[in-house]
């Protein structure tokens, strides 16, 4: 079935329940539009996330959605001709890899303390943009656009490492703190 064809039936469609639950076990294909898939999303730059999550955000509908992606990710032009289970597996393989990189990042984030709380942490929550600028920082980069190259997978290593680092710290300091109180009893 193509994706106009689809398109074309699924409104009319008595059993939508059946025609989502099997779009949802949609496998992952081995390429859309005559252009493999890679494995997973590892490989890609920060920029390309931002701008895939951007696409997925700006789209109206899920075909405008996943045609920017596919542009994007494999420089394909989907057309209605195309297959549309590919087209929809490829959508919710997508989906998947990105919120699994979501999931990777959250995991990282270093919890603030009670006191950073009420100093006002929670209003500086710039989500990629701001991992992007901390990146920058840390790397004595002036670009942006030169950080948006650098595989996120590299990004998400290093944000790990400076939140254990982090952690580490906190840990420490409260020691240097308890054996400071301890000394003045």
């Amino acid at each position: 079935m193509t994706i106009a064809e689809f398109y074309t039936l699924y409104p009319i469609a008595e059993n939508k329940e059946d025609v989502d639950k099997q779009l949802l076990s949609l496998p992952k294909p081995d390429s859309l539009a005559g252009r493999p898939l890679p494995t997973d999303l590892n490989g890609i730059s920060i920029g390309e996330v931002m701008m895939l999550q951007q696409a997925l955000k700006n789209g109206k509908t899920d075909f405008e959605r996943f045609k920017s992606c596919a542009s994007i990710l494999l420089q394909a032009d989907i057309r209605p001709k195309h297959s549309a289970e590919a087209f929809f597996g490829f959508g919710l393989w997508l989906l998947n890899e990105l919120e699994r990189i979501g999931k990777l990042f959250d995991r990282v984030k270093i919890q603030p303390t009670d006191d950073e709380i009420q100093a006002g942490y929670n209003t500086l929550q710039f989500g990629f943009f701001g991992t992007l600028d901390w990146w920058c920082r840390r790397m004595g980069i002036k670009d942006h656009s030169e950080a948006e190259r650098v595989p996120w997978i590299r990004i998400y290593k290093c944000m790990d490492m400076d939140g254990k680092r982090l952690m580490y710290e906190r840990k420490l300091r409260q020691i240097y703190q308890n054996k400071q109180q301890k000394r003045r009893r």
